[in-house]
């Protein structure tokens, strides 16, 4: 049975990080194959890890850095 598109999330992770099943891996290309939406969404999740891999702390611009620290700065803190 092929996955269908709402069930694509769950495996995406362990699909692009080659965990998949070699049965379950085989459907997913095959649904992959078949469905533009999935491909494109999938292309566009392979560019963010590859962005979100490759990047630098010194490529995030000073404005966001200033405000993450400021966001972590207000959680609280864990117990010890």
């Amino acid at each position: 049975m092929r996955k269908r598109c709402s069930e694509i999330q769950e495996f995406l992770s362990d699909y692009l990080d080659n965990e998949l099943e070699s049965t379950v891996r085989v459907d997913f290309d095959l649904h992959i194959g078949d469905c533009e939406p999935c491909r494109r969404f999938l292309d566009t999740t392979r560019r963010c890890v590859h962005l979100y891999q490759n990047l630098e702390y010194d490529d995030i611009p000073v404005e966001l850095k200033d405000r993450l620290k400021s966001f972590l700065a207000q959680l609280p803190k864990p117990k010890p």
